[in-house]
């Protein structure tokens, strides 16, 4: 069920209206797509730097739980950057798309990831109460946060199942490569990266593999981590209640 939901999801779907308004690339040009994604993005990368500067002037808040948010903000700011100019440079070259397809998944991974850490360790240390284990796991944290997306990107890259997406599960950026004629065009000229357009199922087999499974995971894992936090809050504001 839950792998048909993801085939589902990244099936052709955006279709728009404004076919007719094309670019020298061939593809539709969808100025609100990038306005949107240039003003989230924007506004994603100011509200990082605002939490590393706060980080950086007061010592008395670099916590763990603080550590992480500025490691989620920092995986943050490489999405925003990556989808940025992806949908700014509608025909990159070959390897420059390559580079930024695996920017892009070790940054998405790797926010999901920490936003997945930072779930865990607050159970650990509200809940649990156990602040002595949520520090050791912090290193543990590190070790699947940084180089499982790490190792995903490098096997994709090594695959040779980077590069445009065509707009087939993206906004135009770089992530797994579709069908791209600008591709097969500069192969025809003589690019030294070899052509290779993935199936059908290896397309959805590395977009679930880099990014949607694991925000699947986490989003189960988050929810899971919440509701017995919230249960615990209960039980403590009854107890509290009690004791007046």
């Amino acid at each position: 069920m839950l792998i048909n939901g993801m085939i589902a999801s990244v099936t052709p779907s955006v279709i728009h209206n404004n076919t007719n308004q094309t670019d020298h690339s061939g593809y539709p040009t969808f100025f609100v797509t990038k306005l949107l994604t240039t003003i989230f993005g924007t506004l994603s990368i100011l509200g990082a730097i605002f939490i590393f500067i706060t980080y950086c002037i007061w010592k008395d808040i670099r916590s763990n739980s603080r550590k992480i948010l500025v490691y989620i903000s920092f995986a943050d700011v490489l999405v925003a950057v990556c989808h940025i100019s992806g949908v700014h440079d509608s025909i990159p070259p070959l390897n420059a798309c390559n580079v930024e397809a695996f920017f892009n998944i070790f940054a998405m991974m790797s926010s999901t990831f920490w936003t997945a850490a930072m779930a865990i360790y607050l159970y650990v240390t509200t809940c649990r109460r156990q602040i002595h284990l949520a520090q050791k796991m912090m290193f543990f944290f590190h070790i699947v946060c940084w180089f499982v997306p790490l190792t995903v990107a490098a096997l994709a890259l090594i695959f040779n199942a980077l590069g445009r997406s065509g707009f087939l599960g993206s906004a135009g950026w770089c992530w797994v490569r579709t069908y791209n004629p600008f591709h097969y065009e500069s192969w025809k000229k003589g690019s030294t990266t070899p052509f290779h357009l993935p199936s059908r199922k290896e397309q959805i087999f590395w977009m679930i593999l880099t990014d949607y499974l694991w925000k699947v995971l986490a989003f189960c894992i988050i929810i899971i981590l919440h509701t017995l936090l919230r249960v615990k809050l209960k039980e403590a504001v009854r107890y509290f209640i009690h004791l007046l």
